[in-house]
């Protein structure tokens, strides 16, 4: 962050190319969804409406051990998705707390209900998500940094680091920032 503020970070490199001259390509996904420890959520539930999609992860597909608040009601939007079951979201569930007091010195008090009222597991949560994923027939990448996009007829084609290629239709990214790229 010191060095954001002094105005010293490199520029961010261009990672977005088009090729319009290039070869049709064919897509292997519907989706690809960089970024997947928030981004296999999403992934999941569009797996589950009969989509070819992937998750392309720089890192391990994994949770924080560190709660994550949220509230209930969010939890059960992710069982409405199909990306849990109901026994799936009591397990991510690790606290659930009612009332919620919010307040600053000097003023009074107010009190909430079910205003981020459970502490999710995000490590379970993750992994309860995943497994439903690829058993849908999701595909996870991971320990795949994006290095490139190239937008070319039929496809938009993703260059791993490692140099691998992978051709789809949309790409979603979970605004990732590796290595000086960033994706919105």
């Amino acid at each position: 962050w010191s060095k954001l503020r002094a105005g010293q970070m490199p520029p961010v490199r261009e990672v977005v190319f088009d090729e319009p001259s290039a070869a049709t390509e064919t897509p292997e996904y519907d989706l690809v969804v960089c970024g997947g420890n928030i981004g296999i959520l999403l992934a999941t539930a569009l797996v589950l409406k009969g989509l070819r999609v992937a998750v392309l992860e720089a890192g391990p597909l994994r949770g924080r051990p560190q709660d994550w608040n949220a509230s209930r009601k969010e939890v059960m939007e992710l069982v409405e998705a199909g990306v849990l079951s109901l026994e799936d979201a009591e397990e991510v569930i690790g606290i659930e707390f009612n009332p919620v007091r919010c307040g600053f010195p000097g003023g009074e008090d107010v009190w909430l209900n079910d205003v981020l009222n459970v502490g999710v597991r995000p490590d379970r949560l993750i992994s309860l998500a995943r497994a439903r994923f690829e058993a849908a027939g999701g595909v996870v990448l991971e320990n795949t940094p994006l290095a490139s996009i190239r937008i070319r007829p039929g496809a938009a084609v993703l260059q791993t680091s490692n140099g691998a290629e992978v051709c789809c239709d949309l790409l979603f990214g979970t605004v990732c920032c590796s290595g000086g790229i960033m994706i919105p």
